[in-house]
């Protein structure tokens, strides 16, 4: 915490001179960037236990029920696709059938 709020500080120009002056040695620049590495690597270790540990364990994790949502989704969306082209069918079923009805009254009309 105390790095992310010197570099916000740092880019809103709230250090003190001192501070500043601190900041533009090499030897601590150095130094912050080894840390802010070193944090960063130990995220992405623990990300990649905890993934491997949930497959293990067979525990969902935030990609799988992201996964799951986005699948979810996906399988609503075609369900009211074929809702609606099933609805579009039979509403031309029943105009055909009303067509058929009327070109068989007008058959029988012939004939009489």
């Amino acid at each position: 915490m105390f790095f992310q709020d010197v570099l916000l500080k740092k880019t809103t120009g709230a250090l003190s001179p001192v501070v500043l002056k601190i900041l533009s040695l090499n030897q601590v620049q150095t130094l912050l960037l080894k840390v802010l590495t070193v944090r960063q690597n130990i995220k992405e270790n623990i990300a990649l236990k905890v993934r491997t540990l949930s497959k293990s364990l067979d525990v969902a994790t935030r990609d799988d029920i992201s996964q799951f949502s986005a699948n979810f989704r996906n399988l609503e969306k075609s369900i009211r696709d074929l809702k609606d082209e099933m609805m579009n069918l039979y509403e031309k079923e029943a105009s055909l059938r009303k067509e058929i009805e009327n070109l068989k009254g007008a058959k029988t009309k012939k004939k009489a």
